[in-house]
């Protein structure tokens, strides 16, 4: 039996065990750590690297990443499957996977927040485009460049509008990101919303005056890819907050007239209660009605015959609506007389 002495002994020195036993083991986990780092230095597996980093920003181990940072493995780029494949590194992957505390603690190893990946795209670029909010404010709170142009000439408010994240445009613009900023096709990220109908980043662009008639490079408004495309909430937008109903592209075609060829009968009633232009002619001499029949669009045919538009006009070669109208129109224009 222990002596009232020898107890008080060994109940002090089991704490100090305890201690040493930590220690120890922290130690044995950061030689594995710094042995992993060691295999993976120069490796192309980035999966694994990843993966390393991902865990040791988890666990906190700012010692560990600092290591690994020094080692350069935050340099190791996905891997290039196809020729258009963008090679990012671990810091552009975890900005747009949204690992906000994997992106502060490389950041703060001196990882550089400007690093570009294979087509040119920054941290906050890739943040921007998934929409990785949090990510995207804390770069823009340390100074990441808001016009860092990809190989495209293309912005993060431009990717951010595309993707339709509403509260990411908002933050690059309050950061004083340029809303019509234009990419090498003179897409704006307006334009851009407009192409893919994202409803509300169209309706923040507006409310800061974006410019609501700005052209791409084909001449493009944001209207005619809306119309273009089916997007009637969106052409209602425009056309309340006052976009060119009858502006055309560089082939002459107005939003009336895409909206026809495409057969987006509601976009087609609700230009022409507007006022667009019904009898728009292109460079061709082509209006709404003879894209409609080419195209076989038969119930925008009937629409438009029913507000009165001239059936039997000719275009610059002579041909009539009913000359180059698709085979499902060509019986109901002849029962309405066209010739």
């Amino acid at each position: 039996m222990q002596s009232e002495s020898e107890s008080h002994e060994n109940a002090g020195t089991q704490p100090q065990n305890s201690d040493n036993e930590k220690e120890n083991q922290k130690k044995d986990n950061e030689k594995e750590i710094l042995e992993k780092i060691a295999e993976l230095k120069g490796s192309d597996d980035f999966r694994q690297v990843y993966g390393l980093f991902e865990a040791l920003a988890y666990q906190n181990n700012q010692k560990m990443i600092a290591k690994a940072c020094e080692e350069g493995l935050w340099e190791t780029k996905t891997p290039r499957k196809e020729v258009f494949d963008d090679t990012k590194n671990v810091l552009h992957v975890a900005a747009e996977k949204g690992n906000l505390n994997l992106v502060k603690s490389l950041i703060e190893c001196g990882c550089d927040k400007e690093s570009k990946d294979g087509i040119g795209e920054t941290p906050l670029f890739r943040a921007s485009g998934q929409g990785q909010l949090e990510v995207v404010k804390y770069l823009l709170s340390i100074g990441a460049n808001k016009e860092a142009k990809n190989k495209y000439d293309s912005f993060p408010i431009i990717s951010a509008a595309f993707c339709g994240h509403v509260e990411v445009v908002k933050a690059l613009i309050s950061a004083g990101a340029k809303k019509d900023a234009k990419d090498s096709r003179d897409t704006t990220p307006l334009i851009s919303a407009s192409k893919f109908g994202n409803t509300e980043v169209i309706k923040y662009l507006l409310s800061v005056k974006a410019s609501k008639d700005a052209t791409d490079h084909d001449g493009n408004t944001a209207l005619s890819w809306a119309s273009s495309n089916g997007h009637l909430e969106i052409v209602k937008l425009l056309i309340s907050a006052g976009a060119k109903k009858d502006v055309k592209d560089r082939y002459g075609w107005t939003p009336l007239i895409r909206a026809s060829q495409k057969g987006y009968l509601e976009v087609v009633k609700y230009l022409i209660s507007a006022g667009a232009d019904k009898e728009a002619k292109d460079k061709s001499g082509n209006t709404p009605l003879i894209h409609a029949s080419e195209k076989g669009q038969l119930k925008v045919v009937e629409y438009l015959i029913s507000v009165g538009v001239k059936k039997d006009v000719k275009n610059k070669k002579g041909q009539t609506t009913l000359s180059v109208a698709s085979p499902n129109v060509k019986g109901y224009l002849i029962s309405v007389g066209a010739n």
